[in-house]
């Protein structure tokens, strides 16, 4: 199982990006951690990989195969 994270991008309310361009690569058995200050979007960029926020910008894939999530609001 692959699962792929493709130039992922979120922007804060002021417009400017939290963070962009994230690529992110996992095959099975492989573990990431993600790491760093308070406020640079750790959190965030969990919930956008969970659908459980919206993100402006990139693309999942799982096994190559596009997700693509329906937001409800």
């Amino acid at each position: 199982m692959r699962f792929q994270v493709n130039k992922l991008g979120k922007k804060k309310s002021d417009g400017s990006f939290l963070f962009r361009d994230i690529n992110i690569l996992l095959d099975e058995g492989e573990t990431l951690a993600i790491t760093g200050p308070s406020g640079v979007g750790k959190t965030t960029l969990l919930k956008c990989i969970a659908e459980l926020t919206v993100f402006e910008e990139g693309s999942l894939y799982l096994n190559e195969k596009y997700i693509i999530f329906i937001y409800f609001l």
